[in-house]
């Protein structure tokens, strides 16, 4: 699965307080930076694991697993479906 922080995204990896990335990329629709902080172990499984992405990083609240997919902010997704 090609997820948006794959291609729209920068990343730091950091180690304290646990191993983890942030990645940080603008949001499709508003252009506003969002980061998101994936401890490693749910990065691997996102990236080596089959499953439902609710299951594999669930540390992440749903608006966060959205920007790692599509590239939508919370307030990204509220601007294209609120609007109909």
């Amino acid at each position: 699965m090609m997820l948006y922080i794959d291609r729209g995204c920068t990343y730091t990896e950091i180690y304290e307080p646990e191993h983890a990335y942030i990645f940080t990329g603008p949001c499709l629709v508003t252009r506003k930076e969002q980061t998101v902080t994936i401890p490693s172990q749910e990065l691997f499984n996102l990236r080596f694991k089959e499953g439902m992405i609710q299951e594999l990083v669930p540390s992440l609240n749903a608006s966060e697993r959205e920007f790692i997919k599509t590239g939508y902010s919370k307030e990204g997704w509220n601007q294209i479906f609120n609007n109909r």
